[in-house]
């Protein structure tokens, strides 16, 4: 695995970042601290406490589920229908020592179960993922 063993500060957390999530992420070293979803972190900080245990449905790249497995110490668990997402989420947890404490689950959540839908996966790292449409 790729990882550069430097840290970037996000949202006042140290953050490992690999080096696949060039382009997606600043590559650590990054020269200044950034915020990511600063107003999702404000709400969270609002309500979560040490040890909560996290349902991260959309975990994308597993950004958030990463940085509320650092502040919290509780469990994660994310849950990813896009597999390149998913594969990064896991990377990003390993690098960061969270891969225990984070579960992933690849899968679609809605609001029933036993349904199908479909789901279309649009390639590249800033493509959308969507039960819309193809082309979304």
């Amino acid at each position: 695995m790729d990882v550069l063993r430097r840290y970037s500060l996000v949202n006042n957390l140290s953050l490992t970042v690999p080096a696949v999530f060039e382009g997606i992420l600043p590559v650590s070293p990054c020269s200044l601290p950034f915020v990511f979803e600063p107003f999702t972190f404000l709400a969270l900080a609002s309500v979560l406490k040490p040890g909560s245990s996290v349902f991260d449905v959309g975990a994308s790249y597993g950004i958030v589920s990463t940085l509320i497995a650092i502040s919290t110490g509780g469990e994660v668990h994310a849950f990813e229908a896009n597999p390149s997402c998913l594969e990064k989420a896991r990377i990003l947890a390993a690098a960061n020592e969270r891969a225990g404490q984070i579960h992933f689950v690849a899968s679609c959540v809605g609001e029933h179960s036993g349904g199908n839908t479909s789901f279309f996966i649009v390639p590249g790292d800033f493509a959308p993922a969507s039960t819309r449409n193809p082309r979304s």
